[in-house]
């Protein structure tokens, strides 16, 4: 378990694979507009969710969380940690992103916590050297969050992602381990 302000992070596990909520989330259209998988809402099904958490369940490079209220213990969201490797190298830098599910904790600071604390969580426990992530332009809460962690805008691809029968901007974020003087509160 890894404890934030408003947040507890725990490993994903098929009791939340099973809850409802999780499916509904990704079947919601304002719960996944922003992550950029259109394909979820239309072809989801158990099965493809299963076989997707079998699949990170595996994986030596990934680790996935349950988001909770911290108070209530109420699954809320999930928040991802993936780690970047080309060939046999290890360069320490690892891709992060989250999702809050439940639309009553949007704009009250938990994705803002769960990027907080998974990124202390990923320099201090895992020895991750470098943070990154990409969020659609439109999505200002995600990219007021990462700036207030400490991530700086790295790159931007123009008009990248089709959103809303348009084209949006990626852009990319990264956060660079500081021994202990970076920005993490």
């Amino acid at each position: 378990m890894i404890t934030g302000k408003k947040v507890l992070l725990v490993r994903f596990t098929k009791k939340h694979l099973d809850n409802p909520s999780y499916f509904h989330w990704l079947k919601d259209d304002t719960v996944t507009k922003y992550i950029g998988r259109p394909e979820l809402n239309k072809n989801l099904t158990t099965k493809t969710l299963r076989r997707y958490f079998s699949e990170i369940s595996k994986s030596k490079n990934c680790k996935f969380y349950a988001i909770h209220e911290k108070k209530t213990k109420i699954f809320i969201g999930t928040a991802k940690i993936k780690f970047l490797r080309i060939a046999e190298r290890n360069d320490k830098v690892a891709d992060v992103g989250l999702m809050i599910g439940e639309k009553m904790y949007w704009g009250k600071g938990f994705g803002e916590d769960t990027l907080q604390t998974l990124s202390q969580f990923a320099f201090k426990s895992l020895n991750a050297r470098k943070l990154t992530g990409g969020v659609m332009a439109p999505n200002i809460g995600m990219v007021k969050a990462f700036q207030k962690v400490g991530f700086k805008i790295e790159g931007r691809l123009n008009k990248q992602i089709q959103f809303n029968k348009s084209y949006v901007d990626h852009i990319l974020f990264g956060l660079m381990k500081k021994n202990n003087r970076n920005k993490l509160k």
